[in-house]
């Protein structure tokens, strides 16, 4: 596809247009990272650049720019060519499906579009029309986006594509892309909240206390943090395997997991009071849920990779706890610099009152960059408001910390974009610096 227009840029990342040693005339390739209606992220050189541009662009997207003119901060770039929708690009449209299924001849299927759309966000588009075929038998009937995203991760990983574990990772990805206002297990048990439902389990007070983090209780913030792959029963089945009869015994007499306490519950423990339906739809829902966080982690250590979940509380009076999300990602060759960094974490959470927050941590030598990106303008304004608080509570730091503007992204982008930057995020290794 060829394409053409002007690009008027502003640096998005520390420090001035110096940093990107742009020459006028010069030929560049970027990655479109996001797209909104106002503006489009570039990943120039291993830096975000932000972009009002006339040409239709979207995410995942490779182009090749030429500098027009760069004077005073402002750089203008040449849009010369766009190499067309990307992999992870062109998969936000039925139409983009549409071209995928007709370019292997496969019939237009409601599971095929579901499968094509999800192959397509994950990166996938060498993949025979055999294995496409196989992958929409297994989807079965009823299928939804979450069910197809979750085979197409399976499948990626080279995993065992089992029900048990499709719909693992599905009602994973189905609690990660909820509503803030939200409970779990979906629509029938919007109401119940963790704290609900672990009132019914033995121990369950103590062991939400032990989950949930408190945003006002700093000094423990990060002994829970480290305490919660044990908390949640990650390791649930290692553990098992390797305890012999003894251990397994003194094992429930300690504090139970999460994992642990909801299998007990479901399997018939008898309890003082007994759950009604829609307490226990939110504890197998949860239950799914953690499996499907222990899928994600399957044959992440050689990647150096790791994600995590817990629960927020801001401390507010009568406030339900909210989830969290988190990723991890070491560089294996250090980095290269803040758009290319040596460490990366994200994390995703959201409120009632502020909505849907995406946050990204990137540590470079002694520099963290933290760029937030929200689902409207209150918060947005809200952030940007508080810039120099949130610098002041993180001088301690043994990095310098630097807070780019907080980015406000549409309902499609925040489905469709941030379940993929959760899982892989978007770093300049994917970029050729110079033509």
């Amino acid at each position: 596809m060829q394409i053409s227009g002007d690009l008027t840029l502003w640096l998005k990342s520390e420090g001035g247009t110096g940093q990107l040693k742009l020459e006028t005339g010069e030929m560049v390739r970027a990655l479109v990272k996001d797209v909104t209606s106002e503006q489009v992220v570039l990943l120039i050189k291993g830096q975000s650049v932000e972009a009002k541009a006339e040409a239709d662009l979207v995410p995942g997207q490779r182009i090749q720019l030429k500098v027009q003119d760069n004077i005073d901060g402002r750089i203008v770039f040449q849009l010369l060519e766009g190499e067309g929708d990307s992999a992870t690009g062109s998969s936000f449209g039925r139409i983009s499906a549409e071209g995928f299924l007709a370019r292997l001849g496969l019939a237009l299927s409601e599971n095929n579009i579901l499968l094509a759309q999800a192959l397509l966000e994950a990166g996938i588009d060498g993949i025979s029309k055999e294995d496409i075929q196989l992958l929409a038998r297994l989807l079965g009937a009823n299928a939804n986006k979450n069910d197809a995203l979750a085979l197409v991760q399976l499948f990626q990983k080279n995993l065992p594509l089992k029900n048990n574990h499709i719909s693992s990772l599905a009602s994973f990805l189905q609690h990660f892309n909820a509503n803030a206002t939200d409970g779990l297990g979906g629509k029938e048990a919007a109401t119940v909240g963790l704290t609900d439902m672990l009132s019914f389990l033995d121990k369950g007070s103590e062991l939400g206390d032990q989950l949930v983090i408190n945003t006002k209780d700093g000094a423990k913030i990060g002994q829970k943090l480290s305490e919660l792959v044990t908390k949640l029963g990650l390791e649930h089945e290692a553990v098992l395997q390797k305890s012999d009869l003894n251990s397994l015994t003194s094992l429930t007499k300690t504090m139970p997991s999460v994992k642990e306490a909801l299998l007990s519950l479901l399997q018939g423990q008898e309890l003082p009071v007994i759950p009604n339906p829609e307490v226990l739809e939110a504890a197998r829902f949860l239950l799914q849920s953690i499996t499907g966080l222990q899928i994600m982690n399957l044959g992440t250590a050689e990647e150096m990779q790791f994600y995590l979940m817990g629960w927020l509380n801001s401390g507010e009076l009568n406030e339900r706890e909210n989830p969290f999300f988190l990723s991890f990602f070491q560089n294996k060759s250090g980095g290269q610099g803040p758009g290319d960094p040596a460490y990366q974490i994200m994390v995703k959470t959201g409120t009632p009152r502020l909505g849907s927050i995406l946050s990204e941590l990137r540590f470079f030598r002694n520099r963290v960059t933290i760029e937030t990106t929200v689902d409207n303008s209150y918060t947005q304004k809200f952030f940007n408001q508080y810039q120099d608080k949130l610098i002041a509570m993180m001088e301690d730091l043994p990095w310098t910390v630097h807070i780019l503007p907080c980015r406000l992204a549409e309902k499609p982008e925040i489905q469709q974009n941030w379940i993929h930057e959760y899982i892989k995020p978007s770093t300049a290794q994917n970029i050729d610096f110079l033509l």
